[in-house]
């Protein structure tokens, strides 16, 4: 483990502290009746679990919320010579006081590594700002299925 966290930049400490924040969080959850018996690191890898902690992200995160437009309208990755070159970042539109505008992610959202794999077509993020150049950037983005947005959005 030391070794995987040397390579990748990470702290163990870090990594024990986010898995007991986890752990604690499941166990909430559990108690109010929203998740399933286990141990919290075993049980949210479950998909039911998993979706029903995206549904409760719109809830918090409300209105921080980007409708994703998949490049290529969405059509599958290319293969043969192109597919080697990196793939088209994903355009998303987010709503401010100043209306509906363009945003990406940041180069360091690890959804924005993940983009040829993105399904979803809407997204919740924790952080957006404005680059040097004036764009503006999202950070912690979590890719959220419709029916949350329409369950648990304002």
């Amino acid at each position: 483990r030391a070794a995987f966290c040397q390579q990748h930049f990470l702290s163990s400490r870090t990594l024990d502290a986010i898995g007991a924040t986890k752990d604690e969080l499941h166990a909430a959850l559990r108690e109010i009746g929203m998740a399933r018996g286990g141990g919290g690191r075993q049980a949210a890898a479950a998909h039911e679990d998993a979706e029903l902690l995206k549904a409760l992200l719109v809830g918090a995160m409300w209105p921080r919320c980007a409708k994703v437009e998949l490049p290529s309208g969405g059509k599958p990755a290319r293969r043969g010579a192109d597919a080697d070159a990196p793939p088209p970042p994903v355009k998303l539109k987010i709503k401010d006081d100043t209306g509906v505008g363009s945003a990406s992610l940041h180069p360091s959202c690890v959804l924005a590594r993940q983009a040829a794999a993105l399904k979803a077509s809407y997204c919740v993020y924790g952080e957006a700002h404005k680059s040097g150049s004036g764009a503006v950037m999202l950070r912690e983005a979590t890719p959220v299925p419709p029916l949350s947005l329409l369950l648990f959005g304002g």
